[in-house]
């Protein structure tokens, strides 16, 4: 898989997805653990 491309004005990244696709990821994905688990508990 390459590194991908980095698009700095939409701040994201596109790569290879692992069925040969093209991925675009937008911003930081999310992250869950029990340190923030209260932010997130009535987001989703």
């Amino acid at each position: 898989m390459n590194e991908g491309i980095k698009v700095s004005c939409l701040d994201a990244k596109v790569t290879e997805a692992s069925d040969g696709g093209t991925e675009v990821i937008l911003g930081s994905p999310f992250k869950f653990d029990p340190s923030n688990i209260d932010e997130w508990k009535d987001v989703y």
